[in-house]
């Protein structure tokens, strides 16, 4: 299974580090100054990867002594949560950054902050995940967990040559650690220059 999970140990698994890049993407935000974070696309009964990710969240928060959480559910199947990113922002005007849980979910978000007259990043900071082709083509370009599909690839391809030569061998799971890919939609509200800009507008 590439990016699959099953409730069974009857499988060889290449996955990604979701909880930890999830992790990796709120503290980012946290260094940048950040206390009032959304985490946009989650659901109670979410995709495994999608809860990892909710969890790397809710965890980055606590280690940070960050106990303000605002999460946006909806299906991401159903929707990319333009609607739920709008209502989101209106009842917590205190919010300054988003983590969304893929960068459709993301770049969707940055449009619905927009209409509201939300510039990015100077008003809302927006972080996405799995640096698709919407990330570096979105305006502004979106900071994003990268996640190494070839490696997932290559790796899926190795287990199956190794199971192929000892079909009895155990089961095995390997996992993918993403990287940050920093670009423009990510404010350092730390920056003096920041508040100061936010003081005249």
């Amino acid at each position: 299974l590439v990016d699959g999970y099953s409730n069974t140990e009857s499988y060889n698994m290449v996955v990604s580090d979701n909880f930890r890049a999830a992790y990796q993407a709120v503290e980012y935000l946290v260094k940048k100054g950040h206390r009032h974070i959304g985490l946009v696309g989650s659901e109670t009964n979410c995709y495994p990867s999608l809860k990892e990710r909710q969890n790397g969240y809710l965890c980055a928060l606590k280690e940070n002594e960050i106990t303000d959480t605002y999460i946006a559910n909806f299906n991401i199947s159903k929707s990319r949560g333009f609607e739920e990113t709008t209502f989101l922002l209106r009842e917590h005007l205190q919010i300054t950054a988003l983590f969304c849980i893929n960068d459709h979910v993301a770049v969707t978000a940055m449009h619905s902050a927009q209409e509201m007259g939300r510039r990015i990043p100077r008003d809302l900071s927006v972080i996405g995940y799995d640096d698709t082709y919407l990330a570096s083509n979105a305006v502004p370009a979106l900071t994003t967990m990268h996640v190494d599909t070839v490696a997932m690839g290559r790796a899926a391809v190795h287990l199956l040559s190794l199971l192929l030569e000892n079909p009895e061998s155990a089961r095995m799971t390997l996992t993918i650690h993403s990287t940050l890919i920093e670009r423009e939609s990510v404010a350092n509200i730390n920056n003096p220059l920041w508040v100061t800009a936010q003081r005249i507008n």
